[in-house]
């Protein structure tokens, strides 16, 4: 009833003293047998203590509440880490996106001018195509309309031939012209379509990069921060660096020096009486006592140091950087670089398998033989969009060449029909007729030259 209360608490070895004392027991086990009676009711008393002890219940209650509120701890510091790990990558991966995004602006600014540059000279020509068979129109008419065999009459019909052959191959000139602008028009495009492409697939390796990280994370990091290994854990908050000034140490060597004690004592005497029919000595053979307690406190002291090691270790694989020697701070210099978000993120885990080798560490800045291409993309591109001037403005003399030929042709040709229509002795049917048609010819003319004269200012501009 004393100890079903939990008022006291029992000592088992103060009890076998007691025990002893009382039943005058001695030391020689074999001769009274009081003492293993003592031993007995101690273990039995010490039992019962144990389970009643107000002081044992207190402290698993405390011991049981402090292991929930550091769970609770735990799991929250995990799922902060684990969310402020997820938020600096996402806002990240946004950042990159919006660099993308503003990199695509830039870049097409710039094609969508000689994208225009190349659409006006192509219109231009067009026009310059169209108002020339508008001419021919012209000037087939009067042919038609030159009858009689007056010599005026036939050197207009001469002088208007010659203008055709001239068209004719001012036409072809133009069609090469044409030619030459849409095949620039069209390189430019590809060029553009190729740039876009490289861009979405930044996009893509960096939204990978993520995905293999949020699966470590998930399916490696996570489980090792639920068992309460944090990135913020101090292992050797759980550890002692010196054990043996810990009770856990002082409870083994008191129960040690309590075998120790009966073993080199009562039991050798005891052992000694009987060895000349059974040696039962080397079950009490001992090294001594402080050799024992020293060897055991080594013995923990050494598990304490690899464990210690090993969990640090594991901890290490919270870090998704691990084994790169990057920060944060260096990624962000990297993507600045050109590098994809999240990259040097997968490095530790993937780091291996030929995915990586092959192809995701071919995106490393200054390693990885892609920015290498991306460059030579950019540098040819911008080769396009200098020489594009240069290659249609090569067309132009050709053209400026032919048209005043033609046009020197034309007038030529004006003036013989006006000497046509002025000779009086020229039998012209429709004379009223061929006076239109040679001042609508006059205006095709000028305004033929005049298209010549807009497209070289368009390409000036």
């Amino acid at each position: 009833d004393v100890l079903s209360t939990g008022a006291f608490k029992s000592d088992k070895l103060k009890f076998t003293t007691v025990c002893k004392t009382l039943l005058e027991a001695g030391d020689d086990e074999l001769e009274n047998y009081c003492g293993e009676v003592c031993f007995g009711l101690a273990e039995a008393v010490q039992g019962v203590s144990n389970q009643y002890s107000n002081s044992k219940k207190e402290i698993a209650k405390l011991e049981k509440i402090l292991v929930q509120k550091s769970g609770q701890l735990l799991d929250a510091k995990g799922r902060q880490g684990q969310c402020l790990h997820s938020k600096q990558n996402l806002e990240g991966f946004q950042t990159y996106l919006e660099s993308l995004d503003a990199e695509i602006v830039v870049r097409h600014e710039a094609v969508r001018k000689a994208e225009r540059d190349l659409d006006n000279a192509l219109w231009a020509l067009e026009d310059l195509e169209k108002k020339l068979a508008e001419q021919r129109e012209l000037e087939a008419a009067a042919a038609n309309l030159l009858t009689g065999a007056s010599e005026a009459v036939q050197e207009a019909r001469e002088a208007l031939a010659a203008v055709k052959k001239d068209e004719d191959q001012l036409l072809e000139l133009i069609a090469v012209a044409k030619t030459r602008v849409a095949e620039l028009r069209e390189q430019l495009a590809n060029m553009k379509e190729a740039v876009d492409a490289t861009l979405e697939i930044k996009k893509y390796v960096s939204a990978t990069a993520l995905k293999m990280g949020y699966y470590v994370d998930v399916a490696v990091r996570e489980p090792v921060r639920q068992i309460g290994l944090v990135e913020e854990t101090d292992v050797w908050d759980y550890f002692k660096e010196d054990v043996t000034n810990e009770q856990c140490s002082a409870t083994f060597k008191h129960h040690l020096s309590d075998f120790h004690e009966y073993c080199t004592g009562p039991a050798m005497t005891a052992f000694e009486k009987i060895k000349h029919f059974v040696d039962l000595t080397p079950l009490c053979t001992l090294d001594d006592e402080s050799k024992i307690a020293g060897e055991g406190d080594e013995a923990v002291q050494t598990r304490i140091g690899l464990l210690t090691q090993d969990l640090t270790g594991v901890q290490t694989w919270l870090d998704p950087f691990k084994g790169t020697g990057m920060t944060t701070e260096k990624e962000i210099a990297k993507v600045e670089m050109g590098e994809p978000e999240g990259l040097r993120q997968v490095v530790g885990v993937y780091g291996m398998i030929k995915f990586y080798t092959g192809y995701m560490k071919e995106w490393k800045i200054g390693r990885g033989i892609f920015h290498d291409l991306l460059n030579k993309l950019t540098a040819e591109t911008q080769e396009l969009e200098g020489d594009l001037l240069y290659e249609v403005e090569k067309v132009l003399p050709p053209l400026d060449e032919a048209l005043t030929e033609t046009s020197k042709r034309r007038a030529e040709a004006q003036a013989r029909l006006d000497a046509a229509l002025a000779d009086e002795q020229a039998a012209l049917q429709g004379k009223d007729e061929l006076e239109k048609v040679v001042a609508s010819l006059e205006t095709q003319v000028v305004g033929a030259q005049n298209m010549l004269t807009d497209l070289e200012d368009a390409l000036k501009k």
